[in-house]
């Protein structure tokens, strides 16, 4: 290993569930273009993190929505859900993959 192009003590391994998590935020993003919860979630060091942001926010719009912006909110919060949705769906392909290949 070359220590300052390379250096061994910033080796890690990235977790394969977390890559394919973040996956699912990533779609829609080019080169130069990155919405906020794409960047937030590349950030994110587990999929316990992604999963405590997606339910924290469906909750704070439903919770605010009677009070603040109403069906905008509703539908924010929905948009939140499916993500979770989506991320537990993720989660649940991958590893029903892993006990079939035996990682």
């Amino acid at each position: 290993m070359d220590n300052v192009t390379h250096p061994n003590h910033y080796a890690g391994q990235a977790d394969p569930l977390l890559i394919k998590v973040r996956g699912i935020f990533v779609t829609d993003c080019d080169s130069v273009n990155i919405e906020c919860i794409q960047a937030m979630v590349n950030q994110m060091d587990s999929v316990d993190e992604i999963r405590g942001y997606l339910r924290g926010n469906a909750f704070k719009y439903q919770w605010r929505y009677r009070n603040k912006n109403g069906l905008e909110d509703l539908k924010k919060a929905k948009v939140y859900l499916n993500w979770q949705i989506d991320l537990e769906k993720a989660v649940s392909d991958y590893c029903q993959l892993s006990s079939v290949i035996g990682t």
